[in-house]
Parts: structure tokens; C-alpha cells; sequence
């Protein structure tokens, strides 16, 4: 019989992630008391004699995008999703955040999924990208101190990409997030990814693409 391994909800993501728009209070939902593990949501199904544990990869997507972009924001963001996102799977629930209310389905296999959420929120003192993360990191309600590895850019610029860990938390453990930034026109906008650790193997690839198509348009 194959092993099945149970990686972090998808689940919680969309019930964690939520925030409001520049200058009100956000409504986030807390974490689940530590220890406490969510019930499983999503089975990978192991081929062969992999061990308990042991989460199999598979290929990685290819690296390309939707035709169109999908606009937010007053037609101020403009991103090209992967292909077969649409975008009223990524509504705005407030005039400068938008998200997936669940996984949705991508990538070039059946069973992966990803969490979607975009993001614009003012340079508040002119503080810059890690201020800005900061902020929206607290609105999402995203565990404390990540382990964090840079792709692309950085903090001192105008521009940094990124993927997040939360090792050893008994939610999020499973969880990998991609992440791009970039500060334009006195806002910072954000466009994030989010899927447990054998989906992200295989959609990097397509989050890169993704993020990378991020066009600021001057409001």
C-alpha cells in the first residue's frame, strides 16, 4: 500500500490570510493555540516505498504565465497570473488587498494548489520594503521570525523577491511562501504565493514568472 504523508493545511491559509485596506484596523483570525495540529486536509499520495515522512518531488512547471493581465486596485496593479487562474479567484476585499479565499488549482500537475494574495499599501515615513513587510506580515497574521532566503534584490532598493520557511511550527511547518515587493509611485505593492513544500517544489518556477510581470501603473 503507498505511504501517505499529510503536509500543513492548505486549508488554514485561507482562513489566516486576511486583512483591510490603509488606515483601518485589519481583521486577521489568531493561529490555532500552538501544539495543536490541524485536522489533515491534503494527502500526498507516495509512489513506490518512499518512508513516513519523506515528502516525494516531483518535476518542476514550466515557467510561464496567463495571456492578459488581471488588473487591481482601480486598474493600479497589474499582474499576469498563472495560466487558468482567473482573476475573480483572487477578489479584493479591500481597496488595497486582494486574495484567494482558497487554493486554487495551477501548475502541470493534477493536486497542486496555491494560495494567492496581492497588496498596496502607502510608504508610510518613507520606512521602505522591510517596514512594509513587517506591516503586512502582521495583518496576515503570519508566524514570527520565518527563515527567510532573498532571490532577487533586496531591502535597501525598491524592489526585493523572496521565499519564507516557518520551520518547526506545528501549522505553518509545511508552508513556503514566494513573495515579490516593489515600491513605485510613494506605495509598496506585494504579490505572494502560498503551498505546502511539494506543491511549492513544483510551482516555483510559475511564481517567478508570475511576480516578475508585477506592473505599476501611476494612479
Amino acid at each position: 500500500m503507498p505511504v501517505r504523508f499529510v503536509p500543513a493545511s492548505l486549508l488554514i491559509l485561507s482562513i489566516l490570510i486576511s486583512t483591510a485596506g490603509c488606515g483601518h484596523t485589519p481583521s486577521v483570525a489568531p493561529l490555532p493555540e500552538l501544539g495543536v495540529a490541524p485536522p489533515p486536509a491534503v494527502f500526498i499520495e507516495q509512489r513506490g516505498a518512499a518512508p513516513p515522512g519523506v515528502v516525494e518531488l516531483g518535476p518542476a512547471c514550466p515557467a510561464v504565465v496567463g495571456d492578459a493581465p488581471t488588473a487591481f486596485f482601480d486598474d493600479r496593479v497589474l499582474v499576469r497570473l498563472p495560466p487558468g487562474v482567473e482573476g475573480e479567484q483572487v477578489p479584493e476585499q479591500s481597496p488595497s488587498f486582494a486574495r484567494s479565499h482558497s487554493p486554487i488549482a495551477m501548475g502541470c500537475e493534477s493536486g497542486l494548489a496555491a494560495s494567492v494574495f496581492v497588496d498596496s499599501q502607502r510608504n508610510l515615513g518613507n520606512k521602505g520594503l522591510a517596514a512594509a513587510r513587517e506591516r503586512l506580515f502582521s495583518n496576515l497574521n503570519f508566524p514570527d521570525h520565518p527563515d527567510i532566503d532573498v532571490v532577487d534584490g533586496s531591502d535597501e532598493g525598491d524592489d526585493i523577491s523572496l521565499v519564507m520557511r516557518f520551520p518547526n511550527h506545528p501549522v505553518w511547518g509545511g508552508v513556503r511562501v514566494y513573495l515579490r515587493m516593489t515600491e513605485r509611485y510613494g506605495r509598496i505593492h506585494t504579490i505572494g504565493f502560498l503551498t505546502e513544500q511539494r506543491s511549492y517544489h513544483q510551482l516555483e518556477p510559475l511564481f517567478q514568472a508570475s511576480a516578475t510581470t508585477l506592473l505599476i501603473v501611476p494612479g
